[in-house]
């Protein structure tokens, strides 16, 4: 559970039968103040996350830390408030 071994956001918990692993979860807090905001969309078979400079920048330190701390099971997290409408899937339903 969150806390019992001093990593914060760590999650441990599976379906009856299966394997529980613990992960810790990092990614930005918007109540910390942060502006950044992100989309995702599939293109050619690829998925893209799309923000703007700032957001690329906040991206980018936060995998050189997950590569810097290089520890197993760890999850990047972008959710909720940070994450907005996809700016190509928007434009087509306002075309619609």
């Amino acid at each position: 559970m969150p806390g019992d071994d001093g990593e914060q956001g760590s999650y441990q918990g599976a379906p009856e039968g299966r394997c529980a692993r613990r992960h810790a979860i990092h990614g930005s807090d918007p109540a910390s103040g942060t502006t950044e905001r992100f989309a995702t969309n599939r293109y050619h078979g690829t998925w893209h996350i799309l923000s703007d400079v700032g957001g690329a920048r906040l991206l980018g330190r936060l995998m050189w830390a997950m590569a810097f701390q290089r520890h197993a099971d760890t999850i990047l997290l972008l959710d909720g408030p940070l994450l907005v409408e996809n700016p190509f899937d928007a434009d087509r339903r306002r075309r619609s």
